[in-house]
């Protein structure tokens, strides 16, 4: 029997492929793992939990205007205006508010919904409408209060709302005032009832004769009944200090500000796209363009008014560019006509200039009109130059002789369209030339976006200008807008500073996606390639790769100096790279030996690396729910995937604290993810929720979470007089309800696992946990799983065992602050060494740094023999090396 030692000390490649079992020659063999599942590899080698998720926050889900009998009242309207038109939903209907100038208290309108029948909704959102100041003046000291009977409002009575109304100028807003709704005591989404609202100013900085003016206020309840399963996550990063995470909703976007500790409410706003919220985004400073191809783009301007909130519309884009579509939806063409008329006084051999659209004609000579041959050859000279003026098409103008000295021009075919009236003048002589008989035209080429052809697809930023890769109808058409100029899209005369539309030819040529990083770079369904040149005269798209990218909503990636994207069989993520020595970009595959992992993504980010103890991690979700993670350093050739997944194990009822029900287990799923201020944040939906639970939930991914949408609870500061320092039913976890088991942590203690309390919405703690000093963790588990590659050795003979029986004798692993670790599922301590600084009896389970010695053999003689290392309650797990002692 043959002995052999083998170390691995390296986990950096990650989760390998079943088909690189053989390939004992790679290095990167020994350095990867046939399982790594809920983990993440670390740039040093080692190999430790991922990172857990910070509940933010759960989808509202669509908004319904509160409609039927309410009536609203003022004192301060304006003579002249309807203060009930504030409730017609109609914005050509302004009410004024005067009198409001220098008083305190001063109510501005209240709304009253009638009790007949009793009135039963929850208002969760009210928008004002138009809000503006007909002077040059702003004030903050306006607040939407509430009221339950009509006499007690705002902070003065339990549970009533007192809004703080963002600042209002002589710039006209529309406002969605968020309002708080109290915790009920029931599962499902909160209610509480508010029959009356009012706008109150509570301060009294004077604003002199200024009127106030609004077009609408609307209240909104929740569809509760029709909860949406569609969404969308977008980032908008201004500055390091202002970046923000974008919620999309139906009829509602709610927008978060990002640190680097903390992810928190900020403001909402009724984006008015239903679910056609923005596929792709292109920001440039404090402004974000949204883009969906079904809708016209939108813009978010932050700080608009100094408030540090957001100010939504509708962009005006100049000058799009027009395209001839030639299909039955294309305008019919109207040929443009235009009568001539010359001064009797011109002779044979007068010349003269024309002017069309701003644009002057060449020295035309005129040749009299006294004969068939003076006629042919008048009438030849104007077609022939008008023919030749930049405005016209390549043909279309035909002259005809009318009458005496009358000439009328038609505009046809390429040359059709709604031209001003022509003027002219002579340059050899100052009689005039008239100018009548004018005909609108219009030729078959329309606006490349509108209604009817659909809007861009997306946009982004660079050199100067503001690109768009393709639209609904055209979607293999690059165009750019002028220089300096982003909204105007002017296409005339080819200058240097115009805007220009380039077609991206050949097969699968539809755009889906457009770098501005190194340079502009477009990536379609059947080819990836480099914009050369700025201007129109230059402008020249090169081929570079022939992979094709798998899907629009799929996003490309910059990272490390190269771009990243799926390639269009859904299974290969790509690094598209310049190499000098081809002079031109290749796309490496990054996931040749973990291509198992990855299957039709359908979104994708990265975070980079904030620390020496970090790599950059791209995180990629696939179609079924999961989420691959990419550990890169390109500068250290590292490059390891690992899978993470949201399986919630099944529990015997007999584990499962105050319930004797078992839990069956349940599959959570990854829908979206979106990195903002180098933190990443996901969307995901809970598998086998009940229907009183929330089915959704947004979360931030930290390491300093040990379980999924998690919430901590720190104890008091002292102990109340029976010694607790929690309280005993823990808030804030209703999105935890649903029939799913929740986990607690409380510091080091890993607590018995339990149901919500009842009613669904607070976890309760015992008596004993209530005690506990110590910061307690409530979520969802997962289970990190590591299995290295089958081992493989050389014997002193030479020979390699890998395909060999063997057996595992002994094993050592080494560990950084952990805590729970399962080999072949037995438990088994970490060694440290020293002098111990407390007895190891009745204690918790503290992390620790050391050796786990496992002497039991492993798992008898095989030819695959390798430990299945779990970690399978929500304690801490940092693997360095694993050393191998075998028999063969």
């Amino acid at each position: 029997m043959a002995r052999s030692n083998f170390v691995q000390n390296k986990f950096v490649s990650g989760e390998l492929s079943e088909s690189i079992k053989a390939r004992t020659d790679l290095d990167q063999y020994y350095q990867g793992m046939e399982i790594a599942t809920n983990v993440v590899t670390t740039p040093q080698g080692g190999v430790k939990r991922r990172m857990g998720s910070e509940f933010i926050d759960v989808p509202q889900g669509k908004t319904v205007r509160i409609t039927g009998s309410f009536t609203f009242s003022s004192s301060n309207v304006k003579s002249g205006s309807n203060v009930n038109n504030l409730a017609d939903n109609n914005p050509s209907t302004v009410v004024e508010f005067d009198g409001i100038g220098s008083n305190a208290n001063v109510v501005i309108w209240q709304n009253t919904f009638s009790n007949s029948p009793t009135f039963t909704k929850t208002v969760s959102f009210i928008d004002l409408i138009g809000i503006k100041f007909s002077l040059d003046v702003s004030s903050t000291e306006f607040l939407l209060e509430s009221s339950t009977d009509g006499s007690t409002w705002g902070a003065d009575g339990t549970n009533e709302q007192s809004i703080v109304v963002p600042k209002i100028t002589n710039f006209e807003q529309n406002m969605r005032l968020r309002v708080d709704i109290p915790v009920s005591t029931t599962g499902g989404p909160n209610t509480y009832v508010r029959r009356y609202w009012r706008l109150v100013r509570r301060a009294s900085t004077p604003l002199g004769l200024a009127v106030m003016s609004i077009k609408d206020v609307n209240f909104y309840e929740l569809d509760t009944a029709n909860i949406s399963e569609d969404y969308k996550l977008h980032k908008f990063e201004v500055s390091k200090d202002d970046s923000f995470l974008l919620f999309f909703q139906p009829s509602n976007l709610r927008i978060f500000r990002v640190t680097a500790t903390a992810t928190t409410y900020l403001q909402d706003i009724n984006h008015g796209l239903g679910t056609n919220y923005p596929n792709r985004v292109a920001s440039n400073e404090n402004v974000l363009l949204l883009f969906n191809k079904n809708v016209a783009p939108r813009r978010l301007v932050y700080n608009f008014n100094n408030d540090g909130l957001f100010y939504y519309d509708t962009p005006t884009f100049t000058n799009i560019p027009r395209y001839d579509f030639d299909d039955r939806n294309s305008p019919t063409e109207v040929a443009a006509v235009n009568t001539v008329t010359f001064h009797s006084n011109y002779v044979a051999g007068d010349k003269y200039q024309l002017e069309v659209d701003g644009v002057l004609s060449k020295e035309i000579v005129y040749h009299g009109d006294a004969d068939t041959d003076e006629q042919t050859a008048t009438a030849r000279s104007m077609q022939v130059n008008l023919q030749d003026m930049p405005v016209f098409g390549d043909s279309g103008i035909s002259v005809a002789r009318t009458g005496t000295d009358e000439y009328t021009v038609t505009m046809a075919g390429d040359s059709a369209n709604d031209y001003p009236l022509m003027t002219g003048f002579g340059t050899t002589n100052a009689h005039p030339i008239t100018f009548n008989g004018y005909t609108q035209g219009r030729d078959t080429k329309e606006p490349i976006w509108s209604a009817t052809r659909g809007y861009p697809n997306l946009g982004v930023f660079a050199e100067g200008r503001l690109w768009i890769g393709g639209t609904r109808d055209k979607p293999q058409v690059l165009m750019a807008s002028q220089a300096g100029f982003y909204f105007d899209f002017k296409v005339e005369r080819g200058e240097a500073t115009e805007g220009f539309l380039f077609t991206i030819n050949g097969s699968k040529s539809a755009i889906v996606d457009v770098t501005g990083g190194r340079g502009v770079t477009v990536f379609t369904e059947g080819a990836e390639y480099s914009i050369t040149g700025n201007t129109p005269a230059t402008l020249d798209a090169q081929q570079q790769t022939q992979h094709g990218s798998f899907s629009e909503d799929v996003p490309t990636l910059a990272l490390d100096g190269t771009t990243l994207f799926v390639d269009r069989n859904g299974r290969t993520l790509r690094q598209f790279i310049f190499d000098y020595r081809e002079e031109g970009f290749r796309s490496v595959d990054m996931s040749v030996l973990s291509s198992h992992l990855i299957s039709a993504p359908v979104d994708m980010d990265a975070v980079t690396a904030v620390s020496a103890d970090d790599a950059n991690y791209v995180f990629v979700i696939n179609a079924d729910g999961t989420a691959i993670v990419m550990n890169t350093l390109r500068d250290q050739d590292i490059t390891g995937f690992t899978k993470f997944d949201q399986i919630r194990v099944a529990v015997d009822g007999s584990e499962i604290q105050g319930s004797n029900t078992n839990f069956a287990g349940s599959v959570d799923k990854y829908k979206q993810v979106v990195s903002v201020n180098n933190v990443l944040h996901v969307l995901c939906q809970t598998g086998g929720v009940a229907t009183s639970g929330y089915e959704f939930t947004l979360s931030r991914l930290t390491l300093d979470h040990l379980m999924d949408i998690s919430v901590k609870f720190a104890p008091s500061s002292s102990p109340d007089g029976n010694g607790n320092y929690h309280p005993q039913y823990l808030t804030g976890t209703k999105h935890l309800s649903g029939n799913q088991l929740i986990n607690v942590v409380a510091g080091n203690s890993v607590l018995p696992p339990r149901y919500a309390a009842q009613y669904a919405n607070v976890v309760e703690l015992t008596d004993a946990e209530r005690k506990l000093n110590a910061t307690i963790e409530v979520g969802r588990n997962f289970v990190p799983t590591v299995k290295p590659m089958p081992l493989s050795t050389m014997m002193a003979s030479g020979d390699n065992i890998q395909m060999a029986l063997k057996r595992v004798d002994r094993m050592n692993l080494r560990v950084i602050n952990s805590a729970g670790v399962n080999i072949d599922g037995v438990a088994v301590p970490v060694r440290e060494f020293g002098d111990s600084g407390s007895s190891p009896l009745n204690t918790s389970l503290v992390p620790s740094t050391g050796i786990i010695e496992d002497n039991n053999g492993g798992n008898g003689w095989g030819r695959e023999v390798v430990p299945k290392i779990t970690v399978p309650d929500p304690t801490p797990f940092h693997l360095l090396a694993i050393d191998y002692e075998i028999s063969s």
